[in-house]
């Protein structure tokens, strides 16, 4: 259970430099793109797991039974998706 987070950090790491790698070898993206999208994953993907931890966190004290505990990880999951939406599109404009 300690290595949890340490094997979350890893699987995010090795997320972002398969992205990057994809993007810079296969779509020739030029240099300065790929690092910033190596930055905005990084920071996307932190932030989401935090964020969704907290919440998940918060509404571990009032969470019944498997139902509603699914329900509830599924809603947070789309928040923070839509949230990442939202902060992708307010960049790009």
């Amino acid at each position: 259970m300690k290595d949890r987070p340490l094997l979350v950090g890893a699987v995010l790491v090795l997320a972002v430099v398969g992205a990057v790698t994809y993007v810079q070898l296969v779509m020739g993206a030029p240099a300065a793109d790929v690092e910033q999208l190596g930055y905005f994953l990084s920071a996307s993907g932190a932030g989401s797991l935090v964020l969704g931890a907290l919440l998940m966190r918060w509404a571990q004290g009032w969470i019944g039974g498997l139902r509603v505990r699914l329900m509830v990880a599924y809603v947070i999951g789309l928040v923070v998706a839509l949230v990442n939406i939202l902060a992708t599109s307010l960049l790009i404009s």
